[in-house]
């Protein structure tokens, strides 16, 4: 695919070169880019460059759409669809994923671990991408402790060292090994590494780090609550809702999602396990002939006063149509978090000083 961003042009190539390969990896091991993105023939390799340096910018919804394009040429060559080669391709298409932070994108994490290659069952391939990839699915969308057997972890060390040292920072950070002694023949050599893993020699170091890729690790952006509290709030949950089991038969449920300047409804389904759905985000026409007994006044209200040519909530219109509404949510620290809408009178504050108001 030749991939211009001054242009929208765009074509097909699923193709990689060893001078793709070699692109790729030096952009890993050094932060510079061998080629020039905005003339050369991209491909699955080249447009990941592109992606990694938008995922550092910040640049979440456009490394996320990116991810989608490349998963897509993928698939169209890979032996397994749905999963990259390359361990570090699938570390860097998880973070995307969290990053994006919409149950779509953490359905991909589901969807990623399931596949041959990124299961402990195929450990014994060079490709060590269950490392990567099983800690965040457990962690951030079963929302369970880590389950790790440190001798996997070490046949990963066997096959691939910079893998190892990757995979060992996301299951330290995530609760499941102590840390260690820093030891200085052990620090990894390569930049993505050293900038992901925060072992920068220097404040120089990192900043040079930190232009290069054009962010600090991304990793270590990721916000979430400490396993520990986590697993106290798991025992407080599960408790409640022992409790209430019998209060609540409800087969249904519709939350909203307040992300940015929308208001995104989500249709979440009970479970055989008697747990809820990650949940399945609704368009307005699907929301409008949403037909089932769970909804209540205000999800009638707000569905009625939606105008014909919406084809999204906008927060500025709709939000006071949530005064009062018990499933509101926000995204907090990659978890739900309710929220309550109240309405109060605005208010003028006028300081008055020796020489202004």
């Amino acid at each position: 695919m030749i991939l211009s961003r001054n242009s929208n042009k765009t074509y097909t190539n699923i193709y990689t070169s060893v001078l793709d390969v070699f692109a790729f990896f030096y952009f890993l091991a050094t932060g510079n880019v061998y080629t020039n993105l905005n003339t050369t023939t991209t491909n699955l390799l080249t447009l990941q460059i592109i992606a990694i340096q938008e995922l550092y910018r910040g640049n979440y919804e456009k490394a996320y759409k990116l991810y989608v394009k490349i998963m897509t040429i993928n698939n169209k060559s890979s032996l397994e669809k749905g999963v990259f080669y390359y361990p570090i391709s699938n570390y860097y298409y998880v973070l995307t994923m969290l990053l994006t932070n919409t149950p779509e994108a953490l359905k991909k994490i589901a969807s990623l671990s399931k596949c041959k290659s990124a299961s402990k069952n195929y450990i014994s391939c060079l490709n060590s991408c269950y490392f990567l990839v099983a800690p965040f699915k457990q962690f951030f969308c079963d929302k369970v402790d880590i389950i790790m057997r440190e001798q996997y972890l070490l046949e990963c060390y066997n096959r691939n060292s910079a893998i190892f040292k990757l995979s060992k920072m996301i299951y330290q950070r995530l609760g499941t090994l102590t840390e260690n002694k820093k030891n200085v023949s052990e620090e990894p050599r390569w930049a993505y590494l050293r900038n992901e893993m925060q072992v920068a020699k220097n404040s120089e170091e990192a900043a040079e780090l930190e232009r290069k890729f054009g962010g600090k690790s991304l990793f270590h952006s990721l916000k979430f609550t400490e396993p520990w509290k986590m697993r106290l709030e798991s025992l407080i949950q599960s408790n409640i809702s022992a409790t209430t089991a019998d209060k609540d038969m409800s087969e249904n449920m519709l939350i909203y999602l307040l992300r940015y300047s929308t208001i995104v409804p989500i249709l979440k389904r009970k479970l055989k396990n008697g747990n809820w759905s990650v949940g399945k985000e609704l368009s307005i026409s699907k929301l409008k002939a949403l037909d089932i007994a769970e909804l209540d006044k205000t999800d009638h209200k707000l569905i009625t006063e939606i105008c014909a040519w919406d084809y999204s909530l906008d927060i500025n219109d709709y939000l006071h149509l949530l005064t009062g509404c018990d499933h509101v949510y926000i995204m907090l620290n990659n978890t739900m978090q309710p929220v309550s809408i109240h309405e109060e009178k605005p208010c003028l504050i006028i300081d008055k000083t020796k020489w202004y108001l």
